[in-house]
């Protein structure tokens, strides 16, 4: 679709949101009289413009409570932890081994999310306190990219049975992880998973806690890791209100925001509380955690200004990130546990470094990637498989997930919020690009290929496949053109304009000169709409072309093997 000079974006046939670049449409098909009792309903109460009743009544909310919840979160609006599967038998099996003072070891993993909710698993069982006793917490571990690769790390899990482990607690790994938790279990161990990926097969855990499991009920299936490590917090706490501290809970919603938002979560009921929540412990500098504050100072966001979802996403994420990729991932986990103010600036230090080194590395594979595409973009392929010896393995799934979007793609000053999407040619038609396309996931299945999107851990957010050779497999057992087929014959689809149109009508809020009220009000009633919507807040927010509050449907992370057809 080709923009006439002089054509107003809302003219054409698929409009486009300014920012966001998706597809929507301008019009809301809402009931006449469900509109006046919404009006009626909000518009005094809670000082909301007529613009944004509209928007919120097309969206499904007309009731005063779910407004009221809406604009003014809290946390007793969190839904009841026990409605999670095996929840109780997990709070049972961790309040026997404070009360017997067993050794207790935390596994989680080298995102976000997984150092996350291992720090909040650590304060959580060194605080825990049953019958006048706690549990003696051995480790809070996180597994090395390259020397564990993903998953419950099978050398770790023997060490602790040799020291007397009993209690093993996983967060955002081991739903998948069948092998391993066996070989606990033969050791001598209970394991309780605390997990949102999808798996095929229960593992022989005590207790798996996963809102995203075949047979779950939970309201929320959007819970990352840590969020699962907080329910689990907040159960044993209604449980026993005097187990944990009385400000235990609000002391981790930090953590929990970060959580949430890196590992790209919709930012929705629930969950927006509990970021919320988070942002506002967050800037409360009185209550930062040591850590995060000397992580602050280094990204340069200590000047006074309120820290935001974007923040979180695009300066505080990708530095304990780069940790888990290609630096000392263990140096993460103790930046946010540690209490020393000279310690934590060290540590913190270490992980802008190796953030920048990371970026070397990235721009690097970037400009190889880059030169070894542009035949293939030329020649109209719409699905890239790219290989290099040298491609260190913490880099090439961000690698694949930005060549993703970008081969081909050259912005076109004259039509912001418009350019050309991979397989067009310089000079080819102008096409609106999404900001995060509903991009094909491929899984080259068994064989000697290791995937780094399996459901063991990691969120590939279906934004391309990156793998890496087995040891001992050369790149002559790699099964490039069976790969390179199926990846050619997925994507076409999915990168139609009609595959990315998103349910329920939409108005771009940030195109103040096409409501009929000022732009400068509306700026600000926009504000309480996507103040807390998530790192990408026209993708979660509903406020530029999604439905309120609604993350992109048909993610590909974190589904199972089988789903893949491969």
């Amino acid at each position: 679709m080709q923009l006439e000079s002089g054509t107003d974006i809302f003219d054409v046939e698929e409009p486009v949101g300014v920012l966001s670049g998706r597809p929507w449409q301008p019009h809301f098909h809402v009931d006449d009289e469900l509109l006046a009792a919404t009006r009626r309903k909000v518009c005094l109460p809670f000082s909301v413009s007529d613009h944004l009743v509209r928007l919120l009544a097309g969206r499904g909310f007309t009731q005063s409570s779910d407004i009221e919840s809406y604009f003014y979160p809290s946390l007793t609006q969190l839904h009841d932890p026990f409605l999670l599967l095996e929840m109780d038998t997990a709070v049972q099996r961790a309040r026997q081994a404070a009360s017997r003072a067993e050794k207790v070891a935390i596994h989680g993993d080298f995102d976000v999310d997984g150092i996350t909710g291992c720090a909040l698993l650590c304060e959580t069982m060194q605080t825990l306190r049953c019958d006048g006793s706690r549990a003696r917490l051995e480790e809070g571990f996180i597994p090395d990219r390259l020397r564990d690769g993903d998953g419950v790390a099978e050398r770790r899990v023997r060490r602790w049975a040799a020291d007397g482990v009993t209690l093993l607690i996983t967060v955002d790994t081991g739903a998948s992880a069948i092998r391993e938790i066996e070989l606990a279990s033969e050791l001598g161990m209970d394991v309780i998973v605390l997990d949102h990926h999808i798996f095929e097969e229960r593992p022989p855990a005590v207790a798996v806690v996963n809102p995203r499991r075949g047979d779950a009920t939970y309201p929320n299936d959007e819970l990352c890791g840590v969020a699962v490590a907080f329910k689990f917090a907040q159960a044993l706490h209604e449980q026993d209100p005097d187990c944990l501290p009385a400000d235990f809970l609000e002391s981790v919603l930090d953590l929990v925001a970060m959580g949430l938002v890196a590992d790209q979560m919709a930012i929705v009921g629930e969950n927006r509380i509990l970021v919320k929540k988070g942002l506002e412990r967050f800037n409360d500098s009185s209550r930062t955690r040591v850590g995060l504050s000397a992580l602050l100072g280094v990204s340069g966001l200590d000047r006074g200004f309120p820290v935001t979802t974007s923040d979180f996403a695009y300066q505080l994420a990708p530095r304990i990130n780069a940790c888990g990729r290609i630096g000392r991932v263990m140096s993460a986990l103790e930046m946010l546990l540690t209490h020393d103010e000279g310690r934590a600036r060290e540590l913190a230090r270490e992980a802008d470094h190796t953030n920048n080194r990371r970026k070397v590395q990235d721009q690097i594979l970037k400009k190889e990637a880059l030169e070894m595409a542009l035949p293939y973009v030329q020649r109209g392929d719409c699905g890239l498989v790219l290989v290099g010896r040298n491609w260190h393995k913490g880099i090439i799934a961000i690698g694949a997930a930005r060549r993703r979007a970008r081969p081909g793609r050259r912005h076109d000053p004259a039509h912001p919020g418009y350019s050309r999407l991979p397989g067009t040619v310089p000079g080819g038609p102008a096409q609106p690009a999404p900001q995060r396309t509903r991009a094909a996931g491929v899984r080259p299945g068994p064989g000697p290929v290791h995937d780094e999107r399996q459901g063991r851990g990691g969120s590939g957010a279906g934004d391309g496949a990156s793998g890496t050779l087995r040891r001992g497999q050369s790149q002559a057992d790699f099964p490039l053109q069976q790969f390179a087929t199926a990846t050619r014959a997925h994507t076409p689809e999915r990168r139609r304009p009609s595959a990315l149109r998103l349910p329920g009508p939409g108005h771009d809020l940030r195109r103040g000169d096409a409501c009929p009220e000022p732009g400068v009000r509306l700026f600000r009633q926009r504000r309480r709409l996507a103040a807390h919507a998530g790192p990408e807040g026209a993708q979660h927010s509903g406020i530029a072309g999604t439905a309120l509050g609604r993350a992109l449907p048909g993610r590909t992370q974190h589904l199972p093997p089988a789903a893949w057809g491969l």
